[in-house]
């Protein structure tokens, strides 16, 4: 059995756009979240106790650490999709568009992935934010639980065993 023989299609809802989405290793899917970095630790703050007596206190609170968080649940928000797409979609790269986009992005110097897969599919085929959800669900689906695929085979089971 081939790649393709395992793919189902999906259609990305802003592009229209087919692809097809692969199965993942559930062991690799943990290699790859356990290769993300962490998030960072909130700042400190001197906190003054009763008694005269200061410590120093986590401030998760702190304006500039909510924001550092934001920028790398971002961060790790890309690497995912870069990811779903790398290893998770079948498709054919339209190579024309490629080689055209990369020129253009020459003359700016924008810096693009080097792959060219993940370049058709994140910055071409793709038409909104919706299109990456749709695929990182779509991949991840496969591998982890959805509610939607809970719910669905929640129906499946018998219910009350008699002399249980």
């Amino acid at each position: 059995m081939n790649v393709q023989d395992r793919a189902r299609e999906i259609t990305l809802p802003a592009s229209g756009r087919t692809l097809k989405v692969v199965r993942i290793s559930p062991l690799l899917l943990d290699d790859f979240f356990s290769s993300l970095p962490r998030p960072p630790d909130p700042p400190t703050q001197s906190v003054e106790y009763a008694g005269g007596v200061t410590k120093q206190e986590a401030n998760p609170a702190s304006p500039e650490y909510q924001v550092a968080l934001d920028q790398h649940a971002y961060r790790n928000g890309l690497a995912i999709i870069d990811f779903c797409i790398e290893l998770g979609v079948e498709c054919e790269v339209d190579a024309e568009a490629v080689a055209k986009l990369r020129k253009w992005a020459d003359r700016r110097g924008v810096t693009l992935p080097e792959d060219d897969k993940l370049l058709y599919v994140s910055r071409i085929l793709t038409r909104g934010n919706e299109d990456l959800v749709a695929i990182r669900q779509a991949v991840l689906g496969r591998v982890q639980p959805t509610e939607e695929a809970v719910q669905q085979a929640a129906g499946s089971f018998p219910g009350e065993v008699s002399g249980a």
